[in-house]
């Protein structure tokens, strides 16, 4: 599930349709609705799966999902809750945080707008959303300063045991449409290559 070679569909196209089609009616419909986990994972495992589990990539927001529930399951702690203890607290990350079901930005921050694939015209500003839609597959505010500090204990070994880390850096081809590979995708990490300055990793999908 974590390198989306699952072959699990995802349910964004579902939610949005009329995002594919350049529009943003779905996007301002449900601004304000809030998702269950489980209603998102049943959505995207009533689609058509993408391929056998291991075939190949095909990045779906459900995984993660999914990835969600069983961490509280191991847990017995709401996903979310643990990465905070767990992760952000410890880190000291002062100013990432999962806003739930509240829809606003806290403090100061950018405007976010969607452009619906940079066509013409900029439509639509969405800092106020609420990103139950996305949950433990994104559903989280960070600053630069933040993730630089993440990206410094996760890559430099201080956050994960070295043999996690490793199989955490484990990629997998991601492919264009004409079956080119285009990247390699880990375990959440996109191995980005940086020319002269060498090869790093970004928790960014693979379709950015």
């Amino acid at each position: 599930m974590l390198n989306h070679t699952s072959g699990i569909n995802d349910y964004d196209h579902v939610l949005f349709p009329s995002y594919l089609q350049g529009k943003l009616d779905d996007l301002e419909a449900k601004r304000w609705k809030t998702w269950r986990p489980e209603e998102l994972i049943a959505i995207g495992l009533a689609e058509p799966p993408t391929g056998a589990p291991g075939e190949r990539l095909q990045y779906a927001n459900t995984n993660y999902l999914i990835a969600g529930e069983l961490l509280e399951k191991v847990t017995g702690q709401d996903g979310q809750r643990y990465i905070t203890r767990h992760v952000i607290r410890p880190l000291g990350l002062r100013n990432t945080y999962f806003p739930g079901s509240f829809p606003f930005m806290v403090g100061p921050h950018s405007e976010a707008y969607e452009a619906v694939f940079h066509l013409a015209p900029r439509w639509g500003e969405y800092s106020d959303y609420n990103m139950t839609w996305a949950g433990t597959a994104g559903a989280l505010v960070s600053t630069p300063q933040d993730l630089n500090t993440f990206f410094g204990e996760l890559l430099g070994g201080r956050l994960l045991p070295p043999e996690l880390l490793s199989e955490m850096k484990r990629t997998v081809p991601v492919r264009d449409g004409a079956g080119n590979e285009a990247a390699r995708y880990g375990l959440g990490l996109l191995a980005v290559d940086g020319g002269e300055c060498g090869s790093g990793a970004t928790t960014a999908p693979c379709s950015a």
